[in-house]
């Protein structure tokens, strides 16, 4: 999904900026951003919710981003 792709690398040059000021900033707005479960609310004719193809990519993204985490941050 195009989306995470464009979160990850968003991460990664802020990151690399190493102002911690702007991490915290983007660090907020992810979280704000939020993580979609893994169900959709829709449903389909059986009454049974769809599930989320996007849900394991964002997982992946999120762990990326964790992974980068800069030295010093708090956390």
């Amino acid at each position: 999904m195009a989306i995470f792709d464009c979160i990850t690398t968003t991460a990664k040059e802020v990151f690399a900026q190493n102002s911690h000021p702007l991490v915290d900033t983007f660090i907020d707005e992810l979280i704000a951003y939020g993580f979609p479960n893994i169900r959709r609310l829709k449903l389909n004719h059986g009454m049974a919710g769809k599930v989320n193809p996007a849900h394991i990519t964002n997982i992946r993204s999120w762990l990326d981003i964790i992974g980068m985490k800069p030295d010093g941050q708090k956390g």
